[in-house]
């Protein structure tokens, strides 16, 4: 069986290894906008793929790639979305998409406010106040409006559709002092700052306007089967640890969310707590960059997911019997 991964985060390798081991005649596709790809060290071919392309060209040279490399299923990371509206043409190659086939649900879920009202529909679990803005008017009276109400908290701000939290800031006036230069700050910005990047446009697109959660986040690795659901909780202990475990209430509230949606691919659940309660940040439709983590349990993911995808059998695991963990890692040089 000829699997590809197309673009994906270096973590990829664990994801490849992972189906190797559950299944040992498996061949790895993968490829990269970037040649230096580590991944490319677990694949038994490896192609660089186009870069300056739009979602719609990119769908057709997969379709093309298929074909060309005789690929059996698909892993998509990059384009999900523009994947999942074509899958009849990948249907009528015969090739299986490890996406969620309703369409509408995927092109929710890439957005975050959208996400956060289906949460709150459904009491599924908290979601925080947000404002949506657009303008840096709208975004001086969402700013007023949060801290009048939360006084002693800060204010963040991430655009609806992201991805690895490249646009999340919290806006901290505290980042212009001198003692900043002696702690790790991380993605704070100056309100002043905030104002004048927003004002230098009209328009920009839509941003969320929120309060900052200051407690531990947590990712819920899971996957709706048709034999069951798998959710296995994770979250950072200090900067280099992660502890790993079943949690009943992180499980419930994630398998809530797919019987409400039917979700039919692996995804990532983030939540946050705040002030002892859990709130909503996002959902990922697909295997989180740390997911090989919760994988650390026995639990294959990849592997399951695949089964279930191809119509293959497999053991569905009971998460309620892991044994916690606390995983951390160290760096291995790889040669490319």
């Amino acid at each position: 069986m000829r699997i590809w991964f197309n673009h994906w985060f270096s973590t990829a390798y664990r994801l490849m290894e992972l189906l190797k081991q559950g299944d040992n005649s498996i061949e790895i596709i993968a490829s990269s906008r970037t040649e230096h790809a580590v991944y490319q060290k677990m694949a038994e071919e490896f192609y660089v793929e186009p870069t300056d392309i739009s979602d719609e060209d990119y769908v057709d040279w997969c379709i093309e790639f298929c074909k060309e490399h005789n690929i059996d299923v698909l892993f998509p990371r990059r384009c999900r979305v523009a994947i999942s509206k074509n899958l009849h043409r990948f249907d009528a190659l015969g090739v299986k998409v490890l996406v969620d086939r309703n369409v509408e649900l995927m092109d929710l879920l890439e957005d975050k406010k959208k996400t956060a009202d289906l949460f709150f529909k459904h009491n599924i679990c908290k979601v925080p106040d947000m404002y949506i803005v657009n303008n840096v008017k709208q975004f001086k009276n969402a700013y007023d409006l949060l801290k009048q109400k939360y006084v002693e908290d800060r204010i963040c701000i991430k655009y609806c559709k992201d991805e690895g939290a490249t646009s999340f800031r919290v806006i901290d006036n505290v980042v212009d002092n001198i003692s900043v230069l002696r702690l790790g700050t991380g993605a704070k910005i100056n309100y002043e700052r905030v104002c004048e990047m927003l004002a230098s446009v009209e328009h920009f697109d839509d941003l969320i306007v929120m309060p900052y959660l200051k407690g531990p986040e947590v990712s819920i690795d899971s996957l709706n089967t048709d034999k069951g659901f798998i959710g296995i909780s994770r979250y950072k202990v200090g900067t280099r640890s992660t502890a790993v475990e079943y949690d009943e209430t992180l499980y419930n509230i994630s398998k809530k969310f797919a019987e409400v949606t039917g979700i039919k691919c692996p995804y990532n659940l983030q939540l946050r707590y705040h002030n002892d309660e859990l709130y909503l940040l996002e959902v990922n439709t697909r295997m989180a960059g740390g997911s090989h983590k919760s994988c650390m349990t026995g639990i294959n993911i990849p592997y399951i997911a695949l089964c279930d995808l191809i119509g293959k059998d497999f053991d569905l695991p009971n998460v309620k019997e892991i044994k916690p963990l606390t995983i951390s890692e160290i760096e291995t040089p790889i040669i490319l």
